[in-house]
């Protein structure tokens, strides 16, 4: 069998560019930025690491928040878990309809949306004048369209491959508008320029900088409490055989693009 060709950064931004395109499904991006418009600056992570990269993340209702899954760094997850814990549960036969039903809506709230994630900073102006340097570097968050956005920029001749450059790279502003399932958001390049902080201009290690960004096992846990209270315990004596009774029903959580 002949040896697969080892593909190019160009290549391989390019190929998750067209996963991207078929994942759109008119979703907008997210980023967590204020509305209006927001200039930031994506680092340089190597020229063999890809500088946006998707990973699994919950979002477990306005009040709770959402995280990455500690499946991102090859860890156990207990959002991962108690969603397969539910699963389980769904194909035992000695649940009744009634109860299936409750664990299936949950299983929708526990849903595993794909983000892309990227390393920058954010300026406290849109004319690129102060860096935040009080939160750089940041990790970004980045749905679908904003995402796709930017990787189009990288394979465009016109602005070319030298995005995360810290010498000839180049800006980015990002715009929101409009509010919940409204929201859109435009990314637009700016001109080419250095990054003037020397503390921003090194190559950084984007792996490490997502172990950073990934919340610890009982973090996670608080909030799966904060956002479906009493859950995890039910689900887990239910496993256990120790109870039949249905998981309490908690009230619809409202949905949001900013998501």
């Amino acid at each position: 069998m002949a040896k697969a060709k080892k593909l190019s950064m160009k290549e391989r931004m390019a190929q998750r560019r067209e996963d991207l395109n078929r994942r759109s499904n008119g979703s907008t991006g997210m980023f967590f930025p204020k509305e209006g418009d927001t200039r930031f600056r994506l680092l340089n992570v190597g020229e063999e690491t890809e500088f946006i990269t998707e990973v699994p993340y919950y979002f477990l209702g306005q009040g709770a928040g959402g995280h990455i899954s500690r499946e991102a760094i090859g860890e156990e997850c207990p959002t991962a878990n108690l969603r397969k814990g539910i699963e389980t549960l769904i194909k035992d036969n000695n649940i009744d309809e009634s109860t299936k039903e409750d664990l299936t809506s949950y299983l929708e709230k526990l849903k595993n949306k794909k983000k892309n994630l990227a390393l920058g900073f954010v300026y406290e102006d849109t004319r690129g004048k102060k860096v935040d340097s009080e939160n750089a570097p940041t990790m970004m968050v980045f749905g679908v369209n904003a995402a796709a956005q930017i990787i189009d920029y990288y394979l465009n001749p016109e602005w070319g491959e030298e995005i995360t450059d810290p010498e000839n790279g180049y800006d980015l502003i990002i715009k929101r508008t409009g509010k919940g399932l409204d929201t859109e958001y435009n990314v637009q390049p700016c001109k080419n320029t250095s990054i003037s902080d020397k503390d921003l201009r090194g190559e950084f290690n984007l792996e490490e900088a997502i172990k950073g960004a990934v919340k610890a096992p009982d973090k996670i846990e608080e909030m799966l409490e904060k956002a479906f209270p009493g859950l995890a315990s039910e689900v887990e004596s239910m496993l256990a055989g120790g109870s039949s009774s249905k998981p309490k029903k908690k009230k619809k959580v409202r949905k949001s693009s900013d998501v």
